[in-house]
Parts: structure tokens; sequence; C-alpha cells
């Protein structure tokens, strides 16, 4: 049906296109004109007249058909056949919209664990997630699906997190760790305490000590592509992972987000310390973030050369930081006429 829509869409914008930049006789134009307004806006107009029959008329579909014909009954058949053609056109993406949401709810619920299985008089039992209580402790076997957020108390695992961050690698946990719900465990049995109210308060603290606690209550959709980056590393944070590993996490930012991310996560590496394994083809974005960079050649695992990266803060950052772009960039072309040599 939607594929037909576009088809009749398409058709009747080329029809309008050819009546405005093609000269031809004023009756072709005009039967061209009404052939594209019956195409495109047949389907509003007879639900306008449906709406009317029953009492129901002050919405869109009688106001476009008031409007349109309205400017056709003046003799203003381009201006009927545009506005028509932009409203249907904005129906077409509001469909798409409302499709991909559906689509992102769909995929939530099906990350939605459908069992927990709650240690209760030193059995497990399967139950119903929305019937454990706080403090109550669930193990989560290999193969299942973490059924609440819940602190790790005993054990050792790997956690695929994709549904969650959309990172493919898995993630290390152990004692003391956050467990997210909709996370699959790998590969070993882990115990863990449903604390919501402690879950809450580190989360919200974590928040905190990145500059996020303002954004606590908003949706995923809410946030722009460089909050959701930041949100994704928060995550990581959370599992208590001794090594980050970031592959090309700023990729997909445009070049002032990645800028102002770059700068912010050099911050928090600082400031907690952390140990991060970055994976990037971004020259400056290596230069960047790095303490000491890895060039690797064409093939895997294959280490071409190694630059330590040691800006001095009382001389010119920028120049510093173009000699080590060209490191690089020579370290590279010599490999490659090593390669192409041999």
């Amino acid at each position: 049906m939607k594929k037909k829509k576009e088809i009749i869409i398409a058709i009747s914008a080329i029809l309008f296109t050819l009546t405005l930049f093609i000269r031809m006789p004023q009756a072709l134009q005009l039967v061209l004109i009404l052939v594209a307004y019956v195409l495109v806006g047949k389907d509003t107009v007879l639900l306008a007249v449906k709406n009317i029959e029953r009492g129901d008329f002050l919405d869109e579909n009688f106001l476009m058909t008031v409007a349109t014909l309205g400017a056709i009954l003046i003799g203003e058949y381009p201006e009927a056949v545009a506005v028509m053609l932009l409203y249907e056109i904005g129906e077409l993406f509001q469909g798409y919209a409302i499709n991909k949401s559906r689509k992102s709810i769909a995929d939530m619920m099906d990350i939605k664990p459908e069992y927990a299985n709650v240690i209760r008089d030193n059995k497990s039992e399967k139950v119903d997630p929305d019937e454990v209580q706080i403090n109550e402790i669930i193990e989560i076997k290999p193969g299942e699906r973490v059924p609440l957020d819940a602190i790790i108390i005993k054990g050792e695992s790997t956690l695929d997190t994709s549904a969650l961050t959309g990172e493919s690698l898995p993630v290390e946990v152990r004692e003391g760790a956050t467990i997210l719900s909709g996370c699959i465990n790998i590969n070993a049995l882990i115990i863990a305490k449903v604390n919501k109210k402690e879950a809450l308060e580190e989360g919200n603290k974590i928040l905190k000590q990145f500059n996020l606690d303002k954004y606590a209550n908003k949706y995923p959709q809410q946030l722009s592509g460089g909050m959701r980056q930041r949100v994704a590393l928060i995550r990581t944070y959370m599992f208590k992972r001794k090594i980050f590993l970031l592959d090309e996490a700023f990729s997909a930012l445009d070049a002032i987000t990645k800028k102002e991310l770059h700068k912010w996560y050099l911050n928090l590496k600082k400031e907690f310390n952390l140990t991060t394994l970055l994976i990037t083809h971004d020259i400056e974005e290596a230069v960047f973030l790095s303490d000491r960079i890895y060039i690797l050649g064409n093939k895997p695992g294959e280490i071409i050369g190694e630059i330590k990266i040691e800006i001095k803060p009382d001389e010119d950052i920028d120049f510093q930081r173009l000699i080590y772009k060209k490191q690089i960039l020579n370290a590279h072309e010599l490999y490659k006429m090593y390669d192409d040599l041999y």
C-alpha cells in the first residue's frame, strides 16, 4: 500500500514539474495539472467527504480539501497541486516515522525478559520479573537475559550488551558490578541482588559525575547523537571494567559534536583515570585522545609503527599535534612503499 502511494506521489510530482518547466499548450497544461491533483489528492478528498457524512469534518483532510479546491475555483491550479503534494509527502514521512517508532517498541519488547530465577527458601523459582521484590536474590544462568537491573554479589561472567548499547563485543562483569535488564549472560552463572533503590542511587551519582544529571528523565529519542554517545560510554563505565574499548566510538558524529565529545571524554579519562583502547581511522582523533599510538598495516595484527604522544603544554600544542600527524602519515607511507616492493 505504501509502495503504491509512493508511486502515485512520484507520478504526480513528475506531471506537476513538467507543467512548470516545459512550454506546452495551455489546455494540455491544465489537463496535466488536474490529473496530478486527482492522483495525489483523491484519497484525501474522498476521506473528507466520508467524514462530512459522519458529521466529523473539522480535520486536516477537510481543511486540505477546502484549501485546494478553493485554489482551483479561483484559477490557482499550480498552487492547489503544490499544497496537496506537499501534504501527501508530509503524510508519507509521518508514516515512516510511526513505523520506525513501532519497530523500536517491538525491538524493546523483544529484549524484555519473560521470567526471573529468584532464590527463595534456598530454591530457585521461575517468576514474572514484575513479581520480584527489592533486595531479593536472583540467579542468571548462561544463555539467559538479565531480568532486572541488579548488582552482582557472586560470580564472574561475560555479558552480551548489544541489544542495549549496539556494541558487538561482550562485556566482562564481576562482583560489585551493576548489570542492566536486557543483557544476555554468556558463559557462567551469576548471582545478583535486586536493589532498585541502590541501582538508582548509583545511576544518579554516575550521571552527576558525568555532568548528565539534568537529562536523567529524558527518553533516548529526546537526546542528540552526541548525548546518546555519552550515555553509551556511561553504560560501559557502570560495568566497572578496567579497560574501555572504543571501536570507532565517535565516527558517526558530526565534526562539531565530535570535537566537543573528544574534550569531554579526555577530561573524564583524566578525572577517573580510565585506561582506554581506542580504535580509529581518524588520525586527528588518535593524536588528540591518545598517549601512545600503534599503527596497523593491511595485514591483520601487524604493527608497523609506534608513536608516544607527549604534548608539552608550554609550547604550541597545535604545532606539536601536526608533527605527530606527519609521523603517522610517514610511517604509513614507508610501510606502503615496502609492501609494494615485496
